[in-house]
């Protein structure tokens, strides 16, 4: 399991992010890591199913204050227009307002805030990619959370890369949560499923002694960062 924690410093500078990673050994010992994240203005979570990416993003967008000086704005790029409109406009400006009138207040608006976007590889339609696209550009700072960035439109990881200020020959700073916990689990024990009955049915019980070393080895793995 991997989540974000806000650190504090001691001469009360800026706070800072680390990332945490909680690992069980073989025996069910729980070991704790902590790295430290290169934040900058604009950040990006990486993650499967299950692995916390919207909790994250929302631990960050309570957290703007702290990290960036602004406040923070939190939608799932899933939402309808007119609810992440409701993020940025009066109820009196949602009912008077014509369509593009609201788009513009919005990326107005934006421009003192910080935006943190999740589920950005599941964007349906050109004009909501762009309505994001115009956010990214104009924000102060945020973070984005996708689960494969295969399914990004090349638009706006090429704004997001401006927002971390890399090169060209440089990859996205990404923070990983990986894979659920839950989904490795699962594996395991169809795997070890499947290897009882192989022994069973051929008699060999020496399988099942492999299949013990084989978790082993899956939970050291875990243990030393290696899966």
């Amino acid at each position: 399991m991997a989540y974000l924690v806000l650190k504090e410093t001691w001469n009360k500078n800026k706070p800072f992010l680390a990332l945490r990673r909680v690992y069980y050994s073989f025996l069910g010992r729980k070991k704790v890591r902590e790295e430290y994240v290169k934040a900058g203005n604009f950040l990006v979570i990486r993650g499967g199913k299950g692995s916390g990416k919207t909790r994250e993003l929302k631990k960050l967008a309570g957290w703007s204050k702290d990290l960036f000086g602004v406040y923070g704005v939190y939608f799932s790029a899933t939402e309808k227009m007119s609810e992440i409109f409701r993020k940025f406009l009066t109820s009196t400006e949602m009912k008077k307002l014509p369509y593009e009138q609201k788009i513009k207040l919005c990326l107005e608006r934006v421009k003192d805030l910080a935006i943190f976007v999740d589920d950005l590889d599941k964007v349906s339609g050109y004009q909501k990619k762009d309505f994001i696209k115009g956010l990214l550009i104009n924000c102060k700072a945020g973070a984005v959370a996708f689960e494969d960035e295969k399914f990004v439109y090349s638009s706006l990881i090429q704004e997001i890369r401006k927002k971390q200020g890399l090169k060209h020959d440089e990859s996205l700073r990404v923070i990983d949560l990986g894979v659920s916990e839950e989904v490795k689990d699962i594996g395991i024990i169809v795997g070890a499923v499947v290897l009882l009955i192989i022994a069973f049915m051929f008699r060999m019980p020496e399988l099942v002694l492999l299949g013990w070393a084989f978790r082993w080895l899956v939970y050291e793995a875990r243990d030393k960062d290696w899966l």
